[in-house]
């Protein structure tokens, strides 16, 4: 698969200072998490992006050199904001 997908809705407003992060990690042949072998790509979402009350589409290119073994899609607030709520649907891997 070339690209990945995800669908975000965030409740009532969007925090000035919004940044997020989605990353996804492949554990590599070994299966193992911090097992020498993982690889990571990293996605940024910023205000920009996103609308309150509305559920956005992002898609961005999947990178990854390995993809066999992913273990991890972390979605994470960074950046100290204030966001509390966030809902996540719809989240794949495809080819156009």
């Amino acid at each position: 698969m070339t690209n990945i997908h995800f669908d975000m809705y965030i409740p009532n407003s969007v925090p000035a200072n919004f940044h997020f992060l989605v990353s996804i990690e492949d554990w590599g042949p070994n299966q193992v998490d911090n097992g020498g072998d993982d690889t990571r790509q990293q996605i940024f979402v910023t205000a920009s992006q996103v609308q309150a009350n509305t559920w956005i589409s992002i898609d961005a290119p999947f990178t990854l050199v390995n993809k066999n073994n992913i273990g991890l899609i972390i979605m994470e607030n960074i950046n100290g904001s204030s966001l509390s709520n966030f809902y996540m649907d719809n989240i794949y891997f495809y080819k156009p």
